[in-house]
């Protein structure tokens, strides 16, 4: 690797890669050097703090009826601030990536069992909808606090169970998912930018749009085969978003799209899914406007992947200037 590194000035000199072609080989090369130095430890690491928190939830399960109601209240309350004082602890003494994702996973499980027992412990109501939503909002600014990759492994997961729970089994329209997806965007794009050819990254491409496809679903409740429409749009943007040239790399979206359009297009090839559609009544405009929002961002990236193809295939033939590209283009 080092070599190919020391290789790239004489490579740009002689005019065989560009700038901009050596900044994205030290980038995935300085990307593949983090995974590989730290994967193993943050894969392992997380999975024990996982079973850790899970282990702590069980011995207090198993010996709970035997508590009194303030030692249950305690015990309740205690591994959530034992997990505070543990990531306040890394993010004040800067502590390594590993500790910090550790830290994060604890109290991102801490929160949900105090809550749940403290709720048992009192009897207060409540459904799995309105629990999901409290547990993410609390633990929603851990992604950021403790910039671990992990905790927002772990909120883009909760709020596609939320979505999938409060659309599919309570016919709810799940709009707090939009806001806590928004609050993971801002995230997910640094990631993108720091490193864009990393192993979590890849894992974030992948998961990104698999949340949007199942949880797209929870806002059609009612709209019968119009939701193949809706659908279609949906994927034909997460296609071509993986054919944008800048995100050549990130074929997951490619593949999704591709896989996603291929089933569609073979479901309604049925005669019986038309039939439906043209005995179905009125569609309500909520969902037209839906579609028309996913259709117009697919049409707007076909045609940024559109332009930006021309460009390129222009300026190959030209001598890499606009005004080159424009003669070049119109043969004058």
């Amino acid at each position: 690797m080092s070599s190919i590194i020391k290789d790239l000035p004489e490579l740009i000199s002689h005019k065989i890669i560009s700038e901009q072609t050596a900044k994205d080989i030290e980038r995935y090369y300085a990307a593949k050097k983090e995974d590989q130095g730290s994967n193993t430890l943050m894969i392992f690491g997380s999975i024990g703090a996982i079973l850790v928190g899970l282990g702590i939830i069980l011995i207090f399960a198993h010996n709970w009826d035997n508590f009194s109601k303030s030692v249950k209240t305690l015990l309740a309350i205690a591994p959530l601030l034992l997990c505070q004082v543990a990531a306040g602890y890394a993010i004040l003494k800067n502590k390594s990536q590993l500790f910090k994702d550790i830290a994060g996973i604890l109290l991102f499980f801490t929160v949900g069992s105090s809550i749940a027992l403290v709720a048992q412990i009192y009897n207060i109501p409540g459904d799995l909808e309105g629990y999901l939503l409290s547990w993410t909002l609390l633990c929603m600014p851990l992604m950021y606090l403790l910039r671990s990759n992990m905790v927002a492994f772990l909120h883009l997961g909760f709020i596609t169970y939320y979505a999938v729970v409060a659309g599919y089994f309570e016919t709810e329209r799940p709009w707090p998912y939009l806001l806590l997806l928004g609050a993971f965007i801002p995230f997910y794009l640094r990631r993108l930018k720091q490193h864009p050819f990393g192993r979590i990254t890849s894992l974030f491409n992948l998961l990104f749009p698999l949340s949007l496809i199942i949880t797209l679903g929870a806002f059609l409740a009612g709209v019968g085969e119009f939701g193949f429409l809706v659908y279609m749009a949906l994927l034909g943007f997460i296609y071509n978003t993986g054919v944008l040239p800048k995100l050549e790399s990130r074929n997951d979206y490619l593949g999704l799209g591709s896989v996603g359009i291929a089933f569609i297009l073979l479901f309604s090839s049925f005669k019986w899914v038309w039939e439906e559609m043209e005995t179905q009544q009125v569609v309500e405009s909520y969902y037209i406007i839906l579609w028309a929002i996913l259709f117009g961002g697919m049409v707007y990236m076909a045609i940024i992947n559109g332009g930006e193809a021309l460009l390129q295939k222009c300026l190959s033939g030209s001598n890499g200037t606009v005004s080159g590209c424009v003669s070049y283009r119109y043969g004058r």
